[in-house]
C-alpha cells in the first residue's frame, strides 16, 4: 500500500506544469523582475546596464535612442522612465559613426537618473513568458486561457488589447496579426 501510493504521488508530481525557466511575467507584478515605481538603479541591478542599439541609415549609422525616456535591456525588455531630459541631449551634425555618437549616447544615457522611477515595463521578445507559458509570440486564445477571468479585450481593426488590474498596476497583452506582439506592465 505505501509502494502503490509513492507511485502515485511522483506520477501526479510529474504531471503537474512547471513553469519554464524563463518565467519572468508575473501578470500585474512584474517582467524580468522589474516593475513599475521601481528606480533605475533598483531595475539595472536586475537587469544589467542598457542596450545601446545601431541602425545603419542613409548617412551612417544611428544609436536606437529614438524617444526620449526609453531604454532598452537584455531579453527585448524595455523601461519607460518619466524624463523628459534626453531631448537636452545635442546630437551631432552630420555624425556618420558609432565614435561622433558618443557624446550624444553618454549625455541620453545619465539624462536618467539612478533615481528615476520606472513608468512601465515592456517586453517585446519571446524571451520573457508568464508561468503559463504566455508571452510574445502566443496567440489570442492562449492569452485568454492564461489570464485572469476579469481581464477584458478590446478589438480594433488591426490590434487586439486584453487588458487585466491588480491593485495599482495594469498588465496590456497587444495582439496583432493573431499574435502577441507586446506585453506592458504599467501604473494607472
Amino acid at each position: 500500500m505505501r509502494r502503490g501510493l509513492q507511485i502515485a504521488t511522483a506520477a501526479v508530481v510529474l504531471l503537474v506544469p512547471v513553469a519554464p525557466a524563463g518565467a519572468a511575467i508575473v501578470v500585474d507584478r512584474s517582467i524580468a523582475g522589474v516593475a513599475p515605481g521601481m528606480t533605475r538603479a533598483q531595475a539595472e541591478a536586475t537587469l544589467g546596464a542598457p542596450l545601446v542599439g545601431w541602425f545603419r541609415s542613409s548617412s551612417g549609422v544611428r544609436p536606437d535612442l529614438a524617444r526620449a525616456g526609453v531604454l532598452r535591456y537584455r531579453g527585448g525588455v524595455s523601461l519607460v522612465w518619466d524624463v523628459p531630459s534626453m531631448r537636452e541631449c545635442a546630437q551631432p551634425a552630420r555624425a556618420r559613426t558609432k565614435e561622433a555618437w558618443s557624446g550624444y549616447v553618454r549625455c541620453a544615457l545619465a539624462a536618467i537618473p539612478d533615481s528615476a522611477v520606472v513608468q512601465s515595463v515592456v517586453a517585446t521578445t519571446d524571451a520573457e513568458r508568464t508561468a503559463g507559458g504566455v508571452g510574445v509570440g502566443s496567440t489570442l486564445a492562449e492569452v485568454k486561457r492564461a489570464l485572469p477571468s476579469s481581464a477584458s479585450c478590446v478589438h480594433s481593426g488591426k490590434a487586439t488589447v486584453c487588458l487585466t488590474r491588480g491593485r495599482d498596476l495594469q498588465t496590456r497583452v497587444v495582439v496583432a496579426r493573431g499574435r502577441v506582439s507586446a506585453i506592458e506592465l504599467r501604473r494607472f
